[in-house]
This record gives structure tokens, sequence and C-alpha cells, in this order.
């Protein structure tokens, strides 16, 4: 499956027919994170 992005005024370099001159998206890194603090001597 790829992925393509289009951002005005930066062309890319896809030739797929519905996204030409689409930015190709060769990679993609998501994350997700949950600061835990306890107060020191509780439980």
């Amino acid at each position: 499956m790829a992925i393509y992005v289009n951002y005005d005024g930066i062309p890319g370099e896809a030739t797929q027919q519905d996204h030409t001159k689409w930015i190709d998206v060769l990679s993609l890194s998501w994350g997700v994170g949950r600061g835990i603090s306890t107060v020191s001597g509780s439980t």
C-alpha cells in the first residue's frame, strides 16, 4: 500500500495516476506516552 501527501507549492515525484507530483511517504512513526509520578514515601 502506497501513502502520498500533497503540500501546496512543493512538488513530489510520485507517478501514480491519481497522485501525480505528490510526495511518496517512505517512513512514518507515531507514538503515545504518559508520564506518571509519585510522591516519595507513598504507595
